[in-house]
């Protein structure tokens, strides 16, 4: 058993910094009960750990000192904390400091970083349950939860069914802790008829000014509720006292006015003598978390009120009858109902694996042998995984996982609404019940590859693993039943590599290879160490004889194409780089001063920069740029990455763009290189451009070699070899759209690959298994084709509330007509269709509130009364598999797709959940019985069945046919 955890937990104040909340010791002991209940469920009692709460301590250093502290705060306050209350950091593993004070963060960091984690800082404004589970998570050696959308970068914490993810997105409250109520007095709200802050309780006497005949009383905003803070013995600088309810009217006033303003009973405000306290506001300060800004006080009434109000109703009606500001006086922020009671949601089971506190063998069921040859299927039966079962209970496994479907074990588990996970919105009308797919990933984090709905028939494809998950029956509320499937990986289609030629040349590493408008390049080491250069005419499928510089070179070269240039490490591992031209003469080389174990990498870019990457001999990843052709070089950069490998790079010949990748252990990544140009320093004077990296994003891809990048028809691809030595290629690369793996079956390789792009083929170079050089072509047509883009018909379709518009269109769609039908379910407000296509943006269904939400039903076939209208589509048409939604953009809402082929004979149907942008795809079994060679009716229905609060839209870029060999 691992040695136990203990943390200190320790309020902290900044020597003279004012606070920004008003959080007691005795609150953060009920979080922190909090905290320690919910991972007694989620472990089943395992979590081995303790906790001590002191009471707030203000650095006795000064405030300069102390801004600068940043992540040495640690170090710095344990010998004063010793010292000053007898704190003894020997007791404790970990410290985590409660920061109260202008300028703090709202949510929480471990440091050092890099390094051991020890030290938490968390912002109090933040402070809730959740926050502190996920980062006590980090304690327990667990990463984060990403949603993943490879090949764009797995989005970091949108996980939302996972602690480890976006906390308390699914959290529910924890009625044991109440922050308003311990702080504040939560029962304020804003007046729809005057815009005042006004107090709703039981016995309070409401009277408004804007009230209508016959109705007396305020009427409150239902959407939020507002809990101004109790006064305390000093009110920090940019607060103000002296805010009074008035016991004639519920209003909120400013009790230091002379004559404390005008009632709407007569005379002025007077205080309630019901006992409540005198009350503060913070002014003139940006609203931090769970605050709203914009309030005033009138400067006719004196009462607190909303100047972006509908109604601003004064009870003085001179000059105006609305409320008018004090001049020259403060706008305040109020405080309201937050989240800081947030607990939840539970933690997924490979983060619950990680911890220990799931056991594999006890817990879980292993079923990658039947699905590892592949084509394989099998059936598992899950019980709700609601944490880590207790030690003894016995239940059917609470999680599946398999090994050798993907880069890394892929886990399968069910989840209801219920416990910490109560708070689960609906899958479907009627269910909360999901099933889930994870990717475990390198130091303890996971990617969600798929969630889908638990009623029966619901199915989901995990396009990187190349399975199907459907739901088979759902027995009870707790269990599930599925049926999942291996999908046969046939490899890269024969008609995709068109042509193979193999060179009588020998080289024990990697060719490198580029292109041209009228040549492809190709370079080696040779087994002599001497470096040799060939040229193709005719897309690679023939080579002239070799060039033989005296060059020499152990690792394997690199190639830029356009004006062809070549990068290579020398036998004394410094870098070079020349140009070839004419018949492959050298221009050049120049020698740089860097030196690598390894080969470069190198691109040019549409205005003929040159950019050179290497790995240091410490393994460092590092940069530097050419704007003269080569000859001179600058602005070199060392990457905070480590590299254990040569590096790729490529850029696209006709846009401004250019990317990396490279090798850590056996995973690979990829970014953006983004050159930034200072234009006041001149043209090759240090500092004008400046080397960074975009988003760093991991492929899920293994490897022992380094990998390779190409740009086609304005897409990236990568390739590699995999652990397995075949070769592969993947891309489109860094879009929204998943990619496709390419396998080139049977090739196989021990070192790695190189690719270029020409027309429309991309051209592979590869050392065989017997060291002889290769190169292979490959047919880039895609399969399946695009149904429709909304590039005509529809411009503007306006809902009214309740009540469902229909509109015809016809244009360049599938069977030349389209029949959009919108419901709009809100009682009040409107919804709206657009056609954007003079901005690309595709169909886009807007609700002007967030509300229960909207249905849109696209039709392909019978327009109106004519029923008889029929198709005539082969969907299969080009080998096409599935068929695809692309939703490129998503708001504020859930979305359930259901889709209906329907023939003359048969219906057929399919239905995903969709939670983020991105492509759909439905599988239907009819694809592969050959059965849609003649659909009469194709339907989409889009049923938008939950808000987060704000405004939703949905929008559709395009609907289309697909094949395996699409991305």
């Amino acid at each position: 058993m691992a040695a136990p955890l203990r943390l200190a937990v320790v309020p902290m104040l900044a020597p003279t910094a004012p606070r920004l909340t008003h959080v007691t010791k005795s609150f953060v002991e009920k979080v922190m009960v909090s905290v320690r209940d919910y991972y007694q469920r989620q472990s089943g009692g395992r979590a081995n750990w303790s906790y001590q709460v002191f009471d707030w301590y203000r650095m006795p250093i000064p405030q300069v000192e102390f801004e600068k502290l940043g992540q040495g705060l640690g170090d710095r306050a344990l010998p004063l904390l010793a010292h000053d209350i007898g704190l003894n950091a020997s007791q404790f593993t970990h410290f985590a400091f409660l920061l109260d004070h202008e300028g703090v963060g709202s949510q929480g960091a471990w440091f050092p970083q890099p390094g051991q984690i020890k030290y938490l800082h968390i912002g109090a404004p933040s402070l809730s349950p959740s926050l502190l589970e996920h980062e006590l998570g980090h304690m327990f050696g667990l990463g984060h939860a990403f949603l993943d959308l490879f090949p764009s970068a797995p989005v970091e914490y949108e996980d939302y069914f996972c602690m480890m993810g976006r906390t308390g997105a699914y959290g529910f409250a924890d009625k044991t802790i109440s922050f308003k109520s311990d702080f504040g007095d939560p029962s304020w709200f804003l007046c729809t008829q005057c815009g005042t802050a006004f107090r709703q309780r039981a016995g309070d006497v409401s009277l408004c000014p804007g009230a209508p005949p016959g109705i007396a009383g305020h009427s409150a905003d239902p959407k939020v509720n507002y809990n101004p803070r109790h006064e305390p013995p000093t009110p920090s600088s940019d607060e103000e006292s002296s805010w009074r309810l008035c016991g004639n009217c519920g209003a909120l006033f400013y009790h230091g006015a002379a004559g404390h303003g005008q009632c709407p009973v007569g005379g002025g405000h007077q205080p309630s003598i019901d006992g409540t306290p005198s009350l503060i506001l913070r002014y003139d300060s940006p609203p931090i978390k769970a605050e709203t800004g914009n309030w005033q006080q009138c400067v006719k009434c004196r009462v607190l009120y909303k100047t972006d109000s509908a109604a601003k109703s004064c009870t003085v009606a001179a000059p105006t009858a609305e409320h008018e500001p004090v001049p020259a006086g403060h706008t305040y922020v109020l405080p309201f109902d937050g989240d800081n009671n947030l607990s939840g949601p539970g933690l997924c089971a490979p983060m619950l694996e990680a911890a220990g506190w799931l056991d594999p063998v006890v817990h879980g069921t292993d079923i990658g042998a039947q699905l590892i040859n592949r084509p394989g299927s099998t059936e598992v039966e899950l019980t709700w995984l609601r944490g880590a079962p207790a030690p003894g209970s016995v239940q059917t496994p609470v999680y599946a996982f398999a090994e050798g479907l993907a880069a890394r074990r892929i886990y399968f588990e069910f989840r209801h609404a219920g416990d910490d996970d109560v708070n689960l919105p609906q899958s479907s009308p009627g269910t909360s019940g999901w099933v889930l797919v994870h990717l475990q990933q390198p130091d303890n984090q996971a990617h969600l590859l798929a969630r889908l709905s638990s009623v029966t028939g619901a199915s989901a494809y995990v396009q990187y693993a190349d399975l199907h998950v459907r739901v088979i029956a759902e027995p009870s509320f707790n269990r599930v039943r599925l049926g999942i499937t291996s999908a046969a990986r046939a490899g890269l289609p024969a008609q995709h590599l068109t042509s193979k030629t193999v060179l009588q040349e020998l080289s024990e590493v990697r060719p490198a290879i580029a292109s041209g408008t009228a040549y492809v390049a190709l370079a080696w080491t040779g087994t002599d160490d001497h470096l040799n250069a060939a040229i193709s005419t005719d897309g690679g499928r023939t080579f002239a004889p070799k060039m033989h510089p005296v060059e020499k070179s152990g690792p394997p070269p690199a190639l830029a194409g356009g004006e062809l240039y070549i990068a290579w490490t020398g036998i004394d591992k410094r870098l070079n780089v020349g140009e070839l031209f004419g018949v492959f003469a050298m221009g050049g080389p120049v020698t740089l001063p860097e030196t690598s174990d390894f080969g470069p990498a190198l691109a040019r870019d549409r205005d003929g920069k040159l950019f050179l990457a290497w790995t240091g001999e410490d393994n460092s990843l590092n940069m530097i740029l050419s704007t003269d052709d080569g000859w001179t070089w600058i602005e070199k950069k060392t990457f905070d990455l480590k590299s254990n490998d040569r590096p790729a790079l490529t850029s696209d010949p006709t846009e401004d763009r250019t990317f990396l990748a490279w090798r850590r252990e056996e995973d690979l990544y990829a970014a953006e290189v983004k050159l930034r140009l200072n234009k006041d320093i001149p043209e090759g004077s240090p500092g004008r451009y400046t080397l960074e990296l975009g988003e760093i994003r991991t492929t899920n891809e293994l490897s022992e070699n380094a990998p390779s990048l190409t740009v086609h028809d304005h897409r990236f691809y990568l390739g590699w070899t995999g652990t397995d030595e075949t070769l592969n290629l993947s891309g489109p690369m860094f879009t929204p759209a998943l990619p496709t793996k390419r396998v080139l079956d049977p090739e196989r390789s021990a070192n790695d690959i190189d690719l270029t792009a020409r027309e429309d083929t991309i051209v592979v170079g590869w050392t065989g298994t017997e060291e002889t050089l290769n190169v292979g072509i490959m047919d880039m047509g895609s399969r399946g084709r695009r149904l429709d883009d909304f590039r005509t018909g529809v411009t503007h379709i306006v809902v009214p509330p309740t009540t469902t518009t229909v509109s015809f269109q016809t244009g360049s769609m599938i069977g030349g007509s389209r029949r959009a039908r919108v419901l709009n379910r809100h009682h009040t407000a409107r919804a709206e269709v657009d056609l954007w296509a003079m901005f690309d943006r595709g169909l886009e269904l807007q609700l002007e509130q967030a509300h229960d939400g909207a249905t849109l039903e696209l039709v392909y076939g019978p327009t109106g009364d004519a029923a008889g209208l029929a198709l005539g589509l082969d969907l299969t048409q080009g080998g096409a598999d599935r068929l695809r939604v692309n939703i490129s953009q998503l708001g504020g809402v859930g979305l359930n797709i259901d889709a209906w082929l329907v023939t003359k004979s048969r219906l057929s149907s399919a239905t995903a959940f969709v939670g983020v942008r991105g492509p759909v795809d439905f599988l239907f079994t009819d694809f592969d019985q050959g059965l849609l060679s003649n659909v009469d009716r194709l339907v989409f229905q889009f049923d938008v069945f939950r808000s987060t609060g704000e405004k939703p839209t949905l929008a559709i870029d395009s609907i289309e046919t697909r094949g395996p060999a699409d991305g």
